[in-house]
C-alpha cells in the first residue's frame, strides 16, 4: 500500500530493501475528509505528512481573513516547518481541500530514523529546501510581477490545480482579491 511513498523516497535516497522496509513501517496511514484539519494554529505540529491522494492547503488567519500560503497535491511532503523543528506552536492551519489520503510520520520516529540512517537527513534536507525555494519564488513573484503576470505564470505552472481547488485559494496564493482574479480571468478569455 505504501508503494507511492517508497517510489518517492527512492528517487532521492538509496536504501537497502531492509532499510526501506523499516523506514516505511514508521509511516502511518491517515485519511482526511474534505475541510478536515491536519493541524491547527496554536498547536505544536509533531508530524510530517506525505500526500497519497487529494490535496491540502496551508493558511493563516489574519484579522479574520484566511490567507492561503500554499496548496499541495499528491506526492508531496508537508509540515509546519517552524513548529515542527522548533517545537513551538504553529501560526498556520493545514486543511484538506478534498478527501485526502496521507502517510504520516511523527517527529520522534523521523528523528530516530535520521539517527539510524544518515541518508534520511538528505531526504529531510531536500524536503526543507524544496519548501524554502517555493516560498522564495512566491515572494519574488509577489514583488516583481503584476497580478495578471502572477496568474498567467500560475496557470502555466499549475494548470492541473485550477480544476481542483477553489479560485478563492488561488487568488489568496497570488496575493489578490477573488474579484481581481475574476477580472483577470475574464480579460484573458476574451
Amino acid at each position: 500500500m505504501k508503494e507511492d511513498l517508497r517510489k518517492h523516497i527512492s528517487q532521492f535516497c538509496s536504501f537497502t530493501s531492509d532499510q526501506l522496509f523499516e523506514i516505511l513501517s514508521k509511516f502511518e496511514y491517515e485519511s482526511l475528509k474534505k475541510n478536515e484539519f491536519f493541524y491547527q494554529a496554536g498547536k505544536i505540529c509533531r508530524k510530517v505528512g506525505f500526500i497519497r491522494t487529494g490535496s491540502v492547503r496551508s493558511f493563516n488567519n489574519i484579522d479574520g481573513n484566511e490567507v492561503t500560503r500554499f496548496v499541495l497535491v499528491e506526492n508531496n511532503f508537508f509540515t509546519a516547518f517552524e513548529s515542527f523543528f522548533s517545537i513551538q506552536p504553529s501560526p498556520e492551519f493545514v486543511q484538506a481541500i478534498e478527501k485526502t489520503e496521507l502517510y504520516t510520520i511523527t517527529k520522534t520516529n523521523l528523528d530516530e530514523l535520521c539517527a539510524k540512517f544518515p541518508e534520511m537527513l538528505k531526504l529531510t534536507h531536500l524536503a526543507t529546501v524544496e519548501s524554502h525555494l517555493r516560498i522564495e519564488k512566491r515572494v519574488f513573484n509577489l514583488i516583481a510581477l503584476s497580478a495578471e503576470e502572477r496568474y498567467i505564470l500560475f496557470e502555466k505552472e499549475n494548470a492541473h490545480l485550477l480544476s481542483r481547488i477553489p479560485l478563492q485559494y488561488v487568488a489568496s496564493i497570488l496575493g489578490m482579491k477573488p474579484e481581481t482574479l475574476s477580472r483577470i480571468r475574464k480579460k484573458l478569455k476574451s
